[in-house]
């Protein structure tokens, strides 16, 4: 048995086939064989961090809200009552939304997995975090989307990520 399931996401609509793990094989075998596509969780993240496209897990935690996280076209603001409708309605209202997803390139080598949630700085300041991170083998680079303060989130801003004893530099792009 092989189900196909419709998800509306934030993301936009996607289909998702579900079958017993025994059957993968034979089934994507069966998708390449008919023309369909494939797309690799690299070459979807790719495409999210040229399009700024959120994604859950990624952007989408509870680490931001959906005004910083990119979701801000998934918020109805004329829908009635939801859980955090007032909150959202204020930062919105007031220009109070503090970071913005933007696009960001290590501009030194990664040597670590640099997880969802990684804190980035400038200086000592806390300037954000890493959301996604992916190679790029179009720019022999890594890149990624972090959450970032407005005042670190224009074009060309070096900021550095520490995983332990490690420093790595990302530029915003």
């Amino acid at each position: 048995d092989v189900d196909l399931v419709r998800v509306d996401s934030v993301c936009g609509s996607e289909l998702r086939i579900l079958c017993s793990p025994d059957r993968a094989a034979s089934v994507v075998d069966a998708l390449v064989d008919s023309g369909i596509p494939l797309v690799s969780a690299q070459a979807f993240a790719l495409w999210r961090c040229s399009t700024l496209t959120p994604a859950e897990g990624y952007e989408l935690t509870g680490l931001c809200n959906p005004l910083e996280s990119g979701a801000a076209k998934a918020v109805d603001f004329n829908k009635g009552c939801y859980i955090g409708q007032e909150v959202i309605g204020r930062l919105d209202s007031y220009d109070k939304v503090q970071r913005r997803l933007a696009r960001v390139r290590w501009i030194s080598e990664v040597t670590a997995d640099i997880a969802p949630g990684t804190a980035i700085f400038s200086g000592e300041r806390e300037a954000g975090f890493v959301t996604t991170h992916v190679f790029d083998p179009a720019l022999d680079a890594w890149r990624g989307l972090a959450c970032v303060r407005k005042a670190f989130a224009e074009s060309e801003v070096e900021l550095t990520c520490r995983i332990g004893d490690a420093e790595y530099g990302l530029v915003v792009e």
